[in-house]
């Protein structure tokens, strides 16, 4: 499936703004979370691991990064992120729409280059680590984009985007050394699983049963809990209950909404219950998550 016929769960984070689509995260785990659980985007996400130690899922795979490790997340690609046992880590999201670079439809840097990430064709290693090849012009590139993120003098995106050129310069021979099983493997239990994520994003507000999702993949309920625990790394009901409380965070700083009515929006209809587990997930109550944001 390519990426612009996606529903989704997709991630709801706007990366950047329109006119210019691209921005870096610096992450902690644990200290800003334990894990973030499994999503797509239509963005380009590059994760660079500066200190310590993290587990990725990437298309339903498990992987270990460790410092210096460089993901390379394509349009479209299941992910998610946790932390590896007690040891922490320090990371680097960068993330940005193509809409960015993107010339002329005849333009041959897009043609050839860029559309084939876009539609899912063009494929990378998972991970880039030191010692293979190209490693040091692609962790040069990634460290000047981090270097420059808090850069706002006049001309700084014109620097980002020749820096980001340059980068799809350097990642060009690695597509030689792209994992194939990507077109083939688990296509049928990842559509499944967007399948199921998609009915999340647009009833999560509702009351959502095993037995609904269940039924979306003509599974019997038991055999679902255990297809999507296997799949995810955690349980649909943990899930559903983790992006109702992503969805208040959002409302939370993004309206001045009460509480109680946000709640109720997001699919808790028990108050407290709401309350003791959004301080559990951000470890803030809601009041003190949206005075500090």
């Amino acid at each position: 499936m390519h990426t612009q016929n996606y529903h989704n769960y997709k991630e709801k984070r706007k990366h950047g703004n329109i006119q210019f689509p691209f921005t870096i995260y610096k992450c902690m785990i644990p200290d800003f979370f334990t894990s973030y659980p499994i999503h797509w985007h239509p963005e380009m996400e590059l994760i660079y691991v500066e200190e310590g130690m993290c587990h990725v899922t990437l298309n339903l795979e498990t992987y270990r990064l460790e410092k210096g490790d460089i993901l390379f997340i394509t349009p479209g690609l299941l992910h998610s992120i946790e932390e590896n046992g007690l040891i922490s880590s320090v990371y680097y999201n960068i993330i940005f729409d193509f809409s960015l670079l993107l010339c002329k439809e005849t333009d041959i840097c897009n043609t050839r280059y860029l559309l084939p990430y876009m539609e899912g064709t063009a494929l990378l290693p998972s991970i880039l680590k030191p010692q293979m090849k190209h490693y040091s012009q692609i962790r040069n590139c990634i460290k000047a984009l981090i270097g420059d993120r808090k850069i706002r003098e006049p001309g700084f995106e014109l620097l980002t985007k020749s820096r980001l050129m340059l980068l799809f310069y350097y990642l060009e021979p690695l597509k030689q050394l792209a994992d194939k099983k990507y077109l083939t493997e688990n296509t049928s239990k990842i559509q499944q699983i967007k399948q199921i994520l998609f009915y999340v994003e647009n009833n999560y507000s509702n009351p959502i049963t095993i037995e609904e999702a269940a039924s979306l993949c003509n599974f019997s309920p038991s055999y679902f809990m255990k297809f999507f625990k296997s799949a995810t790394g955690t349980s649909f009901l943990q899930y559903v209950k983790h992006y109702r409380l992503e969805m208040a965070a959002g409302l939370l700083v993004n309206t001045d909404r009460s509480v109680l009515s946000i709640s109720e929006e997001v699919g808790f209809h028990n108050h407290s219950y709401f309350i003791r587990a959004f301080k559990e997930k951000f470890g803030k109550t809601p009041r003190e998550y949206r005075r500090l944001s």
